[in-house]
């Protein structure tokens, strides 16, 4: 729980050895929930850099967090709030870690949990940062959600849902290499009448293609406004869902809410939906990593042999019961660009790849050799020497090192 200040243990113990063994009190006697308890003010006062609000978090009251480095925020998947909350700093990261890219049938084993629908309330949560990374993550009790990234991205992996309006305000929008980043804005009740949710999509700044291949951007909503710049190079873009056929799936909310069905899809002056592997800033195509080779065959991200074939298709999916394109408004499908694969060879550089292939997550237990990868807390690590039992974390026995595919 994250208050803007005041003592987080409302009611003291005592400083002698009476204290051992004895509940935490609140203001009115009451033992208090055995979670963490956090005032933004004493990391202000601190001097610290940067923050990680890990786990579920839930804020109480108006709280306002301003970093010179970094903020990472529920982990966990869920953020609750009951007024506003501002969130600034140069990078800012939301919800759950990335994950790496698997086969379909696996994908439901990447979300934490499921049947959680968003709530509507009085939150309201702020975010600026001049990058902004977002994971799986609900939104509860916030009726309003701003993410405006200064001139940057925003780059998302996993699902979000809010009930409510949903505001995303960047130089680009993409997801991850094959991988899908699916957001919903849920209608909800105010007034004793049903509200529409809204995702509306503003501009800031021109940014370069990003270099990620195959993903899914996915936007659903009643009511979606795109005046910005949503990219998926060598991939798929679906905006809203007319009613007809099968409903999107949103892995978190489950069937506890009602897919949200499009009454109106505006994309507006200036904006660009592009599928291209085309850089509107240079005209020419990107190059990509996009797995692995041994020289014979060709494996994909996912760990799926596509040497004959199984490349990802380019696709702009629009669906409204109205649909509204007004002048000035880009969909790009062009062709351009390539993807290619990567092939460690033994040479100089040792006999083992650091980088490795897949990772697996690190067992206490298991014994691990000079050059293993595993995976740990969202970070990948090869391991420098023969170990067991040693944590991953960058010094002595591991090494942190990018995820290679």
């Amino acid at each position: 729980m994250v208050t803007q200040s005041g003592s987080t243990i409302r009611n003291p113990l005592p400083t002698d050895g009476s204290a051992i063994g004895r509940p935490v009190l609140d203001a009115g006697g009451t033992p208090q929930v055995a979670r963490g308890y956090f005032a933004a003010d004493s990391f202000d006062r601190g001097g610290f850099d940067s923050l990680a609000l890990n786990g579920n978090v839930e804020f109480v009251g108006r709280v306002d967090v301003n970093a010179r480095g970094w903020l990472r925020v529920a982990d966990g998947g869920v953020i609750r709030a009951d007024s506003t909350v501002n969130l600034t700093a140069p990078y800012v990261g939301l919800g759950r870690p990335f994950v790496p890219p698997v086969l379909p049938e696996n994908l439901q084993n990447q979300i934490p949990f499921t049947s959680v629908a968003p709530t509507h309330g009085p939150g309201r949560l702020i975010v600026t940062a001049d990058h902004i990374d977002i994971g799986t993550l609900t939104m509860q009790n916030i009726g309003r959600a701003v993410l405006n990234a200064r001139g940057g991205d925003i780059r998302g992996n996993g699902f979000v849902s809010i009930a409510g309006d949903l505001t995303l305000r960047a130089g680009q929008i993409y997801p991850t290499t094959l991988t899908e980043f699916g957001v919903f804005a849920y209608d909800y009740s105010a007034n004793s009448s049903t509200q529409p949710g809204t995702i509306r999509i503003e501009a800031s700044g021109s940014r370069r293609l990003p270099l990620t291949a195959g993903g899914t951007l996915s936007l659903y909503a009643s009511n979606i406004e795109h005046y910005g710049t949503l990219r998926a190079p060598f991939g798929v873009i679906n905006l809203g869902w007319d009613g007809t056929g099968t409903p999107p799936v949103d892995r978190v909310t489950g069937n506890a809410l009602p897919a949200p069905i499009t009454t109106q899809l505006t994309l507006g002056g200036g904006s660009v939906t592009s599928v291209s592997g085309v850089d509107p800033r240079t005209g020419k195509g990107i190059l990509v990593p996009y797995g692995t080779s041994d020289g014979v065959t060709w494996t994909d991200p996912r760990g799926l042999d596509i040497t004959g074939g199984g490349l990802p298709e380019k696709s702009v999916n629009l669906s409204a019961r109205n649909l509204a394109m007004q002048a000035g408004a880009t969909v790009d499908l062009r062709g351009g660009g390539n993807l290619f694969a990567q092939q460690w060879l033994i040479g100089n550089g040792g006999q083992v790849d650091i980088l490795g292939s897949n990772a697996a997550d690190w067992l206490a237990n298991s014994e691990y050799r000079t050059g293993d990868l595993v995976t740990y807390q969202g970070e990948t690590f090869s391991s420098r020497l023969n170990s067991q039992g040693i944590t991953p974390a960058v010094g002595f026995f591991w090494t942190k090192v990018p995820q290679t595919y």
